[in-house]
């Protein structure tokens, strides 16, 4: 004979939170370079770190920055970055002075929408 209890199931939004909260927890205890088995085909890199309204330190990243991103790209993910903007941060320059000295090769994407 089946009884029943009073529990229920967690709501979908609860549930949705919990997924994401497993995910950020493994995602902070667990570097990225370390859980893949095979390189990607490519990624897309953004020169961003803060927010629109932010000004430059706080909004873009420097030079010295965007070489350790590249270096560590290269060695753990892939060959291949794509970027949507070389002139947003004034540093896609950087970028592309930096891509041959790491054999990467960088790719312009273009956002094509409404506001853009």
């Amino acid at each position: 004979r089946l009884r029943s209890t009073s529990r229920s199931l967690p709501s979908a939004k609860m549930r949705v939170v919990l997924i994401c909260a497993i995910l950020v927890s493994m995602a902070v205890h667990v570097p990225l370079s370390h859980g893949l088995n095979k390189r990607l085909y490519g990624i897309n890199y953004s020169l961003r770190i803060g927010p629109d309204w932010s000004y430059g330190d706080k909004r873009c990243k420097q030079y010295p920055a965007i070489e350790s991103d590249l270096q560590q790209i290269k060695e753990d993910l892939t060959d291949r970055i794509r970027v949507f903007t070389l002139n947003g941060c004034g540093t896609g320059r950087a970028v592309l002075d930096l891509a041959p000295q790491y054999d990467l090769q960088v790719w312009l994407g273009i956002w094509v929408g409404p506001n853009g």
